[in-house]
């Protein structure tokens, strides 16, 4: 009995530790994806236009300040992404972390499953609106994504749990 809850303790730990790789994969992946639709100018220039006018801003502050929230969104998310993976990797490399990782990692599942929602724009599919083929494209692609970031994340989320039950089990 001892011989199978220690190979299964391996085989999780496998797993959190590729979980934690997929999910900092995932990180950059988002970092890389969000600067090149902005730098491939998808950035909507006349609502910057429309927004800065209407709030009696300059259109070069207004751009400057957007382009600061975005990077501070992105680097808020880096940063979570980067805490669970690395927390995954060494609980999977046999150091012991707490469960605060793993309440992480089931907040930012939830997100990316509303993520994933979103990202497949139902509410414009069901209003039978018309979108050009690139828009549907990558609305694709974008679902796709968000979908297999949260399978990983719950991956991540399964095989720590399970590992750190295991632990707790052959303590006993």
């Amino acid at each position: 009995m001892e011989r199978l809850m220690e190979k299964e303790l391996r085989k999780r730990q496998s797993h959190l530790t590729q979980a934690g790789t997929g999910v900092m994969l995932f990180a950059a992946w988002r970092v890389i994806s969000v600067n090149l639709y902005l730098g491939l100018g998808m950035l909507p220039l006349e609502m910057i236009h429309e927004a800065a006018a209407e709030f009696g801003l300059n259109e070069k502050f207004f751009l400057i300040f957007l382009i600061a929230l975005v990077a501070c969104v992105l680097l808020w998310q880096l940063s979570i992404r980067m805490y669970i993976g690395l927390s995954a990797a060494a609980e999977g490399k046999g150091k012991t972390k707490g469960w605060l990782y793993l309440a992480v990692t089931a907040v930012v599942m939830a997100a990316e499953l509303q993520m994933a929602w979103v990202a497949f724009d139902i509410d414009r599919i069901l209003a039978g609106e018309a979108m050009e083929i690139n828009v549907i494209i990558s609305t694709i692609i974008s679902f796709f994504m968000e979908l297999a970031s949260a399978y990983v994340l719950l991956e991540l989320l399964l095989s720590g749990v399970r590992v750190k039950l295991l632990r707790k089990k052959m303590k006993e």
